[in-house]
């Protein structure tokens, strides 16, 4: 919740929507999906981002079945959230896509280093984990170009 994964959407499509609302915090969150449409160098696909919470994983287990690969976006400064991504992790495992971690707001005070992250989250070195900072555009390039490395190497 509130990681990014709306902005990381439209900062990578040019052509994108979302579907939001206002949420009892004051500020717009989806309920429903972000889509865009994404060109680089050659490749063209379409991109999905679904909510974090649990009620929306029935449209995570659809997408991962038909995905490329997978960015999940985590809270640089909110660890305590990492167990989410975790499940969300496990849920695409056994779909044979890369996942990319994208390390979000690495600008905020007490945010993780991509080291840290993999840490808390147990993960090995085969997830790559993006550091970025989503509504400055920084990472977002280099995070969808280490799907594309992953999907048809160097």
């Amino acid at each position: 919740y509130n990681a990014g994964k709306s902005s990381f959407v439209k900062s990578i499509s040019a052509e994108s929507i979302s579907v939001d609302r206002m949420a009892l915090e004051k500020f717009p969150t989806t309920i429903a999906m972000d889509i865009g449409h994404v060109y680089h160098d050659g490749f063209v696909a379409d991109i999905f981002g679904t909510p974090g919470q649990e009620r929306f994983d029935l449209m995570l287990d659809i997408l991962a079945k038909e995905a490329v690969g997978a960015f999940i976006m985590v809270d640089s400064s909110a660890p305590q959230t990492f167990g989410r991504a975790k499940e969300m992790i496990n849920k695409t495992q056994a779909e044979a896509i890369p996942k990319i971690i994208v390390a979000n707001k690495q600008d905020l005070p007490g945010a993780l280093s991509p080291e840290k992250i993999r840490n808390a989250m147990k993960l090995d070195n085969t997830i790559p984990i993006i550091p970025t900072i989503v509504i400055e555009d920084k990472g977002v390039d280099l995070a969808l170009e280490t799907l594309l490395k992953h999907l048809y190497g160097d």
